[in-house]
């Protein structure tokens, strides 16, 4: 996948509202890349729930039919004669050697992911999982990027001959966390690199990282 970057005329609207070429950077490489990780498209609790149902049922389906063809001891019975044909397919790899006459061996095997699907369906969450679009974590990424690409401009000290860009803030920092301004300004452009579209409407998210940092 292709890094996200900025648009000519993103940058020039971003520079408009006081970004630096620092923080441009910080943002395309630390913060934009992470979002797009953030913001795709998550499956909801119903759906993941479905497909372990589907999947125990299936493995107790199985398990049935092999159960039932294991019990036929009738020579001739075509499901006999399928059930030897099945393990005879199968190498040293698939099963092992002295397993292969032991129809019960695979049966145990056949258990065992039943009782995983079981446990991967309990150890589901009872609550849907939190919409992408809602969620502070990728306005966090934006903050985090701008604060460093503004530290990494404004405030550089040295140690022997080697610069070292400190993590402390400079005063005065033009973008606060903010539910309006330059800060929403940025985190919606950052929004349109991230989704695709024009005009994307991050102010639940944004609302969600004001309130968690202003706790």
């Amino acid at each position: 996948m292709t890094s996200p970057v900025f648009s000519e005329d993103q940058r020039h609207d971003l520079r408009a509202l006081g970004v630096l070429d620092r923080q441009l950077e910080r943002l395309e490489t630390e913060a934009l890349p992470g979002c797009i990780a953030l913001l795709s498209a998550s499956p909801t609790m119903t759906d993941v729930r479905t497909e372990l149902d589907t999947l125990a049922a299936n493995i107790r389906a199985t398990h049935a039919q092999l159960a039932r063809m294991a019990r036929n001891h009738d020579v001739g019975a075509a499901d006999r004669e399928a059930l030897a044909r099945f393990y005879g397919e199968m190498s040293d790899d698939d099963i092992c050697p002295e397993d292969r006459s032991d129809p019960s061996a695979l049966l145990r095997q056949l258990d065992n992911a039943l009782r995983a699907a079981e446990r991967a369906l309990s150890s589901l969450p009872q609550q849907q999982r939190r919409y992408a679009a809602a969620s502070p974590a990728p306005i966090r990424r934006i903050d985090e990027a701008l604060k460093r690409g503004w530290a990494d401009a404004n405030y550089t000290i040295r140690l022997g001959d080697e610069p070292v860009t400190s993590r402390a803030i400079p005063e005065p920092y033009p973008f606060p966390p903010s539910r309006n301004g330059a800060f929403a300004d940025v985190i919606r452009i950052c929004y349109e690199v991230v989704l695709g579209i024009r005009d994307a409407d991050p102010a639940r998210a944004v609302r969600a990282y004001v309130d968690e940092v202003r706790r």
